[in-house]
């Protein structure tokens, strides 16, 4: 018999917002606001949002509420709420390195534009490096085992994980569109 300690959860929900409009606002504010180099390679990263930004407000309140459902669900009790906000427009062969967010308690990242091979999140387990210098040389398939865990991009999809989760996406094959996606923070 085997006795599952130890489990990560990542929440998925597809959300029913105007993603075109979503879209063209992303695109116009990257072309009015110097972006910043965070986990980015390539492709544009802003800086925090700040201010109003209503046709993003519907999102924030989404964010908010599956923040908390997935808080609960986890055997928290505090509240959870929105603290940063950025946005990502990743062109053919931009993609975002190995990270993980700090000074929070769930991240997340709501997809916007997801054109063909443009690129999914992968996310890997906190003891990675124990497994793959330990046991790189098995071929073995299980939630026990894997090294990595692919979630597909996708458009109006939700994704709320651990802050401490390491995450990574990978590049935009797509030489005709960007992804367009928006990343946060909540405490």
């Amino acid at each position: 018999m085997i006795i599952d300690f130890f489990k990560i959860g990542v929440y998925e929900v597809d959300l029913n917002l105007d993603v075109k409009a979503i879209s063209e606002y992303c695109t116009s504010y990257s072309k009015k606001n110097k972006g910043r180099d965070i986990s980015n390679i390539g492709g544009y990263h802003s800086k925090p949002l700040q201010g109003e930004h209503l046709i993003l407000n519907d999102l924030f309140l989404e964010i908010e509420k599956h923040t908390n459902l997935y808080s609960q669900s986890l055997g928290f009790t505090s509240k959870r709420i929105l603290d940063d906000i950025w946005m990502n427009i990743n062109g053919y062969k931009d993609y975002n390195a190995e990270h993980l967010h700090p000074k929070c308690k769930v991240s997340g990242v709501y997809y916007i534009q997801t054109p063909k091979d443009c690129g999914d999140i992968i996310f890997s387990p906190p003891h990675f490096d124990i497994l793959s210098s330990n046991w790189h040389d098995e071929v073995c398939e299980s939630p026990y085992t894997f090294q990595q865990w692919q979630l597909p991009a996708i458009a109006n999809k939700l994704y709320l994980f651990p802050n401490w989760l390491r995450h990574s996406v990978k590049p935009n094959f797509n030489k005709k569109e960007k992804r367009i996606s928006i990343s946060f923070n909540c405490v």
